[in-house]
């Protein structure tokens, strides 16, 4: 039997009002199915709390109103920087990586202290090293990720002149770069 619907009445700011009339919600066309929409999403969050999906679904929907919000802003503006749409797309690729690995992290650690004591027989260091070689192989995909946005800057800093706002934005910052991969070099 589905669950009764009541009145609601409440007072909010004509900002508030505003914002809810031009608020484009899971298909949600009146004021009412935009609060019922709301409401589901609050009650979603608080029940899927701590959950990868949920917060890969919140950090999508961040990205996606900023990036929109940037690309309106570059479509009136008649201009694109090409530094913040890969930095964006690396942060989203960036952000995801990050959690799954800390989630994969914090499930075998729950399952370790679900498991209790180890079977007869069994290496006790053979959990340990598997949740080890995890961690590392996580480390090095995060190495990856924070390389791959240093080799994006570098080729856009190739040419004096990038595909940005201000076209000088990262070849005028690529002299300290240089002095410093120079000095590497030296060692």
């Amino acid at each position: 039997m589905p669950n009764k619907m009541i009145p609601l009445s409440v007072r909010i700011t004509e900002d508030d009002a505003a914002f809810l009339a031009t608020l484009s919600y899971d298909g949600a066309a009146s004021l009412s199915e935009k609060t019922r929409a709301l409401i589901a999403e609050a009650r979603r969050r608080r029940e899927n709390q701590g959950h990868l999906d949920e917060a890969l679904r919140v950090l999508e929907d961040i990205h996606s109103a900023q990036d929109s919000r940037r690309r309106e802003v570059e479509r009136q503006e008649e201009a694109h920087s090409e530094l913040l749409s890969q930095f964006s797309r690396w942060l989203m690729d960036t952000h995801i990586l990050f959690l799954e690995g800390a989630e994969a992290a914090g499930q075998s650690k729950s399952k370790e202290r679900e498991g209790g004591k180890e079977a007869k027989g069994s290496r006790p260091s053979s959990k340990k090293a598997v949740r080890h070689e995890s961690i590392i192989a996580y480390e090095r995909r995060m190495a990856d990720q924070i390389f791959l946005l240093m080799d994006l800057v570098m080729r856009q800093g190739l040419t004096e002149n990038s595909r940005n706002y201000d076209p000088k934005v990262i070849s005028s910052r690529m002299v300290e770069i240089l002095e410093l991969s120079r000095l590497l070099q030296k060692d």
